[in-house]
């Protein structure tokens, strides 16, 4: 009996071990806990950097700030999948990602993807919240525009109201 509570008691700790740690890994994961990928980019009045103040995922989240210069850029592959009801994946192309906002604000961020210089498809949020925001956003379903396979960039417009702000952005699914 003794040892069977032992048994108990060390896979008990293991598995807080590893809620603690929260480790999840994908390759369409973005943590930043492996510093800023050379894929994201901002205009000179933006500014861009790994921040451990607010992160869902890891201990760092990537803080956006801009000025004037009004979008992020994410210059990848999507990896968008159009449905395909016949197949044995019922999986439906989506993004995902946890957004942290300190000031609210009546406006919007604009999602665009496409590819090279043709935008496919987009999305608006709103930031009209303080604190954390996650999104799941189907491509087919929730977004105007028709997304396509091949689509190569992500960009995060700015609110148009707003001259300027800072956002943090962490576990986001590309």
């Amino acid at each position: 009996m003794r040892y069977f509570l032992l048994i108990l008691l060390l896979m008990g700790l293991g598995h807080i071990g590893f809620a603690q740690n929260g480790d999840f890994n994908h390759p369409s994961l973005l943590s930043f806990e492996e510093g800023l990928p050379p894929t994201i980019s901002t205009g000179k009045n933006g500014s861009l950097k790994l921040s451990d103040l607010h992160y869902k995922h890891g201990k760092k989240s990537l803080m956006w700030k801009w000025r004037g210069e009004r979008a992020l850029i994410f210059s990848q592959d999507i990896g968008f999948k159009p449905f395909d009801p016949s197949k044995e994946d019922k999986s439906i192309g989506s993004f995902a990602g946890w957004f942290y906002n300190e000031k609210p604000m009546a406006d919007s961020l604009t999602f665009v993807f496409g590819t090279n210089q043709t935008e496919n498809c987009s999305f608006r949020m709103a930031l009209n919240f303080k604190g954390w925001r996650g999104i799941w956003v189907a491509f087919e379903r929730d977004m105007k525009g028709k997304p396509v396979e091949g689509m190569n960039f992500m960009r995060i417009e700015a609110p148009q109201g707003a001259a300027q702000g800072t956002l943090f952005l962490d576990h986001l699914f590309l």
